[in-house]
């Protein structure tokens, strides 16, 4: 049994914007770059253990900043976010914080964050010893697994106790005996979750987890109302497969995504409308402002939800109030469109 140590902590330090800096002496057998996106300084850390066919790390830095690298050959590599409030985007798709995605070590890291990130890599035929080559192949190709809060975070203090135990106490890394308690422990936990996206292929998530879905959905629509977003962008958001997103919306909100996200926007160009004079704004900046381009469509679109036009609603001359199903007409209506 063996196991190297990289530099623990390797200090790295970004003085300029946006600027390149290679990294591969600071952590064996990783070759790579880091690219720093957010404006001012920053600084980090990186640990790593490395035993024999298992590999643990972390990155910690204090700014936002892309990873593009080469792991150990020859293994899985499995990763996860260290902050359970902060998602990656992991080759160029957003993923859920609890997320845990995963791909073959040939493949290159290419991932954006802020705060630390956590991988492990593990011999792949050690993996396929414990799993099946079949159950390894369908996990590979998975992609992602959407862990229980609990479980992710049990992950991230397990390698945060391991790589702090081995990067403070130097006897451990004599200690035959630690170094194979960790090692096993480590490919027994993977497997087990490799395992777990194997079988959980083809399976609805259970209702508060399509639920919780579809809100972390909402959230984003509600920061992105001017954007063009497709059904694929909110499914590779939510890390869920489409089937539950349109469930969980159900559930939630009695409407498709799509539709959703149409009400919400509908909703925001009204309240923009009739917060507005006249003479500062028009009909077709804030139809434009929040993703409709075809003036007339979204004209006639407004008036079923809404009763009146949207010119209407600029010029404050709006229909008496009446009940039905017709919302937001009338200011104690307004609120009903959301159907929450």
């Amino acid at each position: 049994m063996t196991i190297e140590l990289a530099a623990v902590p390797a200090e790295i330090s970004f003085l300029t914007d946006a600027a390149f800096y290679e990294v591969a002496e600071a952590t064996a057998g990783w070759d790579g770059e880091y690219v720093q996106l957010g404006r001012g300084p920053c600084r980090g850390s990186i640990q790593q253990v490395r035993l024999q066919g298992v590999d643990l790390a972390v990155d910690w830095l204090d700014n936002r900043v892309r990873t593009r690298a080469t792991p150990p050959p020859g293994g899985i590599l499995l990763a996860l976010s260290g902050d359970s409030r902060q998602p990656l985007s992991w080759r160029g798709r957003s993923v859920a914080p609890d997320t845990l995605v995963f791909q073959g070590a040939d493949q290159e890291v290419d991932v954006e964050f802020s705060g630390g990130v956590y991988y492990w890599v593990a011999d792949a035929k050690e993996l396929e010893g414990l799993l099946g080559r079949r159950a390894l192949i369908s996990s590979i190709a998975r992609g992602r697994l959407a862990l229980a809060p609990q479980v992710a975070e049990r992950l991230r203090e397990f390698t945060a106790g391991a790589l702090t135990s081995f990067g403070s106490r130097p006897e451990f890394c004599v200690n035959p005996k630690a170094c194979a308690e960790l090692r096993n422990q480590t490919l027994l936990g993977v497997a087990a979750l490799l395992r777990g996206a194997s079988q959980h292929e083809g399976r609805l998530p259970p209702v508060p987890a399509r639920r919780a879905a579809a809100r972390r959905v909402e959230a984003y629509m509600l920061k992105n109302l001017g954007s063009s977003i497709s059904m694929q962008t909110l499914v590779d958001f939510a890390d869920v497969r489409e089937r539950a997103l349109r469930n969980g919306f159900s559930d939630l909100f009695g409407r498709a995504p799509m539709e959703h996200f149409t009400m919400l926007r509908l909703n925001a160009a009204h309240a923009r409308l009739r917060a507005a004079d006249v003479g500062e704004t028009s009909v077709s900046a804030v139809a434009l402002d929040f993703g409709f381009g075809h003036l007339g469509r979204f004209a006639s679109t407004y008036r079923t939800h809404f009763g009146e036009l949207p010119s209407d609603t600029l010029r404050g001359t709006r229909p008496p109030c009446r009940r039905g199903p017709v919302v937001a007409g009338c200011p104690q209506q307004a609120s009903v469109a959301r159907n929450h």
